[in-house]
């Protein structure tokens, strides 16, 4: 099947199938012609959402200024005291159960 126009047509393109009577494709064109075809509804875009609102930053600390506690001592706050060295080994273990630890307190036993 044959048709009229090609890209960047505004319009539909013409269909002209076949015919042997003649005239009958003659007729045809005419009435495709004459009767409008609607278009598509060209689609609107969603509008953006919002973009999330991120708390402003802390402002850097300032690395050298004079300590802002002079009587603490600097291992104040550390995580843990490690002269129990199994009960060191078995925090670790149940933070990492993993066999190479297992073994070590096996063997320690």
């Amino acid at each position: 099947m044959a048709t009229r126009g090609g890209k960047g047509r505004k319009t539909q393109p013409i269909a002209e199938p076949p015919s042997r009577a003649y005239g009958d494709t003659q007729r045809l064109v005419d009435a495709q012609q004459a009767m409008p075809v609607a278009q598509a509804p060209v689609p609107t875009p969603a509008p953006a959402p919002p973009a999330p609102q991120i708390p402003a930053a802390a402002p850097p600390p300032a690395l050298f200024a004079p300590t802002s506690r002079p009587g603490e001592d600097v291992m104040a706050g550390a995580a843990m005291d490690t002269d129990d060295d199994r009960a060191f080994l078995e925090a670790v273990a149940r933070k990492f159960p993993m066999a190479g630890i297992h073994r070590l307190l096996d063997d320690w036993r």
